[in-house]
C-alpha cells in the first residue's frame, strides 16, 4: 500500500468533518445572536468524531473486504490505537458534561437516541440505502449545529434563522 498524504490522514480521521463542524456551529451561533460556549461546542467536536471513528472502525472490522476503501484499510490498520483514541474521546466528553447546561446535555441526548437509531438500523437492520444514510447524517449533523442556540437562554432562535440555515441542510445532504 502506497503512503498517504496529510491531507489523507485528516480525512481518514474525519478530522475535516470536526473543524467543519466547528466552525459551522460557530456561524450557526452567531447568526442566530447566542452566546458563544467553549464547552458546546468542544463537548460537540468531540462526539462528532466520536460518531464517526465508531462508524469507520466497525465498517472496519465488519465490513465486506471486498468494498473496503483506503479509510477501513486505515481504520483497520490502526484499530487498537483508534479504539483507545475513542474511548479517551469519550472520558473527554464525560467530563465536559459537568460544565454544560442541562438542556445541552438533554438535546444531545436526543439527538444521541437518533444517533443509535441510525447505528441499529445501518449496522444490525441492515437497511443501506444510501438516502437513508445520507439523509440521515444531514439531519443529525444539521441538528447538532444547532444545539447551542436551542440550548441558550438568550437565544434568538427563530423560525426565520431555520429558514435561512436550511441551505445548510443542502450543503450537508
Amino acid at each position: 500500500m502506497k503512503p498517504i498524504s496529510f491531507y489523507q490522514y485528516i480525512s481518514f480521521l474525519s478530522l475535516d468533518v470536526v473543524l467543519g463542524v466547528m466552525v459551522s456551529s460557530s456561524f450557526v451561533t452567531y447568526v442566530t445572536g447566542s452566546e458563544f460556549n467553549v464547552f458546546i461546542t468542544t463537548a460537540l467536536a468531540l462526539v462528532v468524531w466520536a460518531i464517526y471513528t465508531f462508524d469507520h472502525l466497525v465498517d472496519a472490522q465488519f465490513g465486506n473486504p471486498q468494498h473496503m476503501t483506503g479509510r477501513h484499510q486505515f481504520h483497520l490498520r490502526h484499530f487498537q490505537f483508534l479504539t483507545w483514541c475513542l474511548i479517551a474521546d469519550l472520558i473527554i466528553v464525560s467530563v465536559l458534561l459537568f460544565f454544560l447546561p442541562i438542556k445541552t446535555i438533554l438535546l444531545g441526548a436526543l439527538l444521541g437516541l437518533v444517533v443509535l437509531a441510525y447505528f441499529l438500523t445501518i449496522h444490525f437492520i441492515k437497511w443501506e440505502s444510501v438516502f437513508h444514510k445520507e439523509l440521515m447524517i444531514a439531519v443529525v449533523y444539521c441538528t447538532g449545529l444547532i444545539i447551542t442556540p436551542l440550548s441558550s437562554e438568550a437565544s434568538s432562535m427563530h423560525w426565520e434563522n431555520i429558514f435561512m440555515l436550511s441551505p445548510m441542510f443542502l450543503l450537508v445532504l
